[in-house]
């Protein structure tokens, strides 16, 4: 019985083109002697040598995530707000209250 005749795609280079690909396989394309690449996942171009940037999709957040941060970012704004309202608190209580006289004089208290 006959084997089934198969048209082959490619062909492996030969040992003088086997480092013809940076990043990738080499072969020869059916009907040329010329090599070709086959890239790795991560590459591209005529010899695999530039760097495909992959995308990454980022999950959206869950709404427990979402108002776990609202709840720390409005803590901090108050906590500010509280420590600014003290500075500034302790600060008056330390300079003695200037006040005019009618005579035009600054007395102090």
């Amino acid at each position: 019985m006959e084997e089934p005749r198969v048209l082959r795609m490619s062909r492996p280079c030969k040992d003088e083109d086997s480092d013809y690909c940076l990043n990738g396989q080499c072969m020869y394309p059916p009907d040329s002697n010329t090599p070709a690449c086959t890239c790795d996942a991560s590459y591209s171009g005529a010899r695999c040598g530039l760097l495909v940037h992959q995308a990454t999709l980022c999950e959206l957040a869950t709404t427990e995530e979402v108002i776990a941060i609202c709840v720390g970012v409005a803590m901090l704004v108050c906590c500010l707000t509280i420590g600014l309202y003290c500075c500034i608190k302790r600060r008056c209580e330390k300079q003695p209250l200037l006040y005019k006289t009618y005579g035009g004089s600054e007395n102090s208290v």
